[in-house]
């Protein structure tokens, strides 16, 4: 995970503000070899301990290296040219530090240094309980003096480490609880035990695993507002919670919601904090009906235990949102397939090169080919000849110019050798900041591409009548005496005969009361006198 030339794990001793070069492997570095007692002033862990974060250095040449810090100079010399120092918590405190070491003085990333960080997050319960077995032989030293309380002291180490065994052997911590509880009661008695996971987000807190007494408001499953509650309050201050009630009147005030619980039977409670990576990620619950049930040391050995399993319970809540966020990726991977096999258009993808990787049922019956037939063929393969170089150069410019987008028209033929329109929209699918291909939406609109030819065609016709017909409108050459009209080519034609080859008029012949009189007299005066 993280490079290193020298590695140590350094233990604090706060009372006198000292470290132990505990644990070293990798290069020799004088005055910093494994046991040796350091101040913390001004020393790498001590400005880790100091400021509660990770000290990072780097250095070319010594006249880069903090003046103040002969250790790093002591690095230095030694051939080391980049640092990385991580506080280790453990129960909420700094037991010591993580230092790595390399002779790259580039070594160190910050992904690197943020590894560096996760790797002592999950080592420092272990080097708590390696402190926890150093203290176990200093009481098999002293059992000449207690034979009884050293005996006590690993009795309860044992314990403690086979709760750890316990809660780690399995990601589902329901599959362990109650082997736990068996195991927990041995150290700390109690009528009922709860782990409690909270959800800072949304201020509320799931009652997760539960064995012992009934309380009909804090079963397994209930989630409960954080607010006025003993998990809600071990939040706010990240500090155990210790109470004794002989009656109602000796519950606090301000947490109505251990009514429940007294009224359940349950006199006396401790709960405490479960930390993992400097963030409070539930709590550990014991009650009893025995109102004396709990002295301090029970409330120590509940936070030890509280320390032990804290890792393991922050890891099954790691491994659960990854079955439910696996789980909603596949059903949404599901509706989307479901989605688009159930779709009308047709829907199909490309890779990077233009090769076919999918492709809907509506897409394999409009073209006529199966998914096997399609699957590996670059999409030019259904293009109509025409079109082939058209629709690659516009795709190629969408590519190369990362168009997200984009709308074309075109043919492609079918297998039987149809030829269709199709609209298609092509969207680029990027990953990360790479282009991995296409998702194209296609649609037959044949019918409408031959609907609008016919519109074409029948606007250019009533066009060209239109023009046909406006030639009347023009200048006329006319006979001003017997009224015939000369056309284009010099001939004269009668006036009805020129308006019906350029017109759509059609003309029927009658004769107007003045020509009659002028033509045929006699028949006007004798109609005339048949009127009057």
């Amino acid at each position: 995970l993280v490079p290193f030339d020298r590695i140590v794990v350094n233990l604090i001793d706060q009372e006198s503000e000292t470290f132990r070069n505990t644990y070293v492997a990798g290069m020799h570095v004088q005055f910093r070899q494994p046991g040796e007692i350091k101040p913390l002033a001004n020393t790498t862990v001590g400005v880790a301990v100091r400021t509660q974060q990770t000290f990072f250095c780097k250095a070319q040449s010594l006249e880069e290296l903090p003046p103040d810090m002969q250790e790093l100079a002591d690095f230095f010399k030694a051939g080391l040219r980049a640092l990385i120092c991580v506080p280790l918590f453990s129960n909420d405190r700094i037991i010591g530090a993580l230092t790595l070491a390399s002779a790259d003085a580039n070594a160190y990333t910050d992904s690197r240094v943020a590894l560096a960080e996760n790797v002592a997050s999950q080592i420092a319960g272990a080097i708590a309980n390696s402190q926890l077995h150093a203290n176990i032989l200093e009481a098999e030293k002293a059992l000449r003096e207690s034979d009884e309380t050293a005996r006590r002291l690993a009795d309860e180490n044992a314990v403690l480490a086979k709760i750890g065994r316990i809660i780690s052997s399995s990601l589902d911590i329901g599959d362990v609880y109650e082997r736990f509880a068996e195991e927990v009661r041995k150290l700390v008695p109690f009528d009922r035990v709860a782990i409690n996971l909270v959800n800072l987000e949304e201020s509320m807190y799931l009652n997760a695993y539960v064995t012992g007494a009934h309380v009909t408001s804090r079963q397994p499953g209930i989630i409960t507002p954080l607010a006025n509650t003993i998990t809600g309050e071990i939040v706010r201050t990240r500090e155990k919670f210790v109470c004794q009630a002989r009656s109602l009147d000796d519950l606090p005030s301000n947490l109505p919601g251990m009514v429940d619980v007294f009224n359940a039977g349950l006199r006396t409670f401790i709960c405490v904090p479960l930390i993992s990576n400097d963030r409070i990620i539930g709590t550990l619950a014991f009650t009893s009906i025995d109102v004396n049930a709990y002295s301090e040391s029970h409330v120590t050995l509940a936070e030890n235990v509280a320390t032990q399993i804290a890792g393991a319970i922050a890891n099954s809540q790691l491994h659960a949102n990854i079955l439910k966020t696996e789980e909603a990726l596949s059903q949404s991977e599901r509706r989307y397939r479901h989605m688009v096999e159930e779709a009308s258009d047709v829907v199909c993808t490309l890779d990077s090169e233009g090769y076919f990787t999918y492709i809907n049922p509506p897409g394999r019956s409009l073209t006529g080919y199966t998914q096997d037939e399609l699957i590996g063929r670059h999409f030019t393969y259904l293009l109509s000849p025409d079109w082939r170089k058209r629709v690659e150069i516009f795709y190629a410019r969408q590519l190369l110019r990362r168009i997200p987008e984009t709308l074309l028209e075109f043919t492609i033929t079918t297998k039987s050798g149809e030829r269709i329109w199709l609209e298609q929209t092509a969207t680029l699918l990027i990953v990360g900041d790479e282009i991995a291909g296409f998702q194209l939406i296609g649609r037959d609109v044949t019918k409408r591409k031959h609907i609008e030819e016919e519109r074409e065609k029948l606007i250019t016709e009533l066009q060209e009548a239109a023009a046909k017909i406006n030639t009347l409108s023009g200048m006329l050459p006319i006979c001003a005496s017997c009224k015939k009209i000369r056309d284009d080519t010099g001939y004269w034609s009668q006036i009805e005969e020129y308006i019906q080859a350029h017109s759509e008029a059609e003309f029927s012949h009658g004769i107007c009361p003045d020509c009659v009189l002028r033509l045929y007299p006699e028949l006007y005066l004798k109609t005339r006198h048949v009127d009057n």
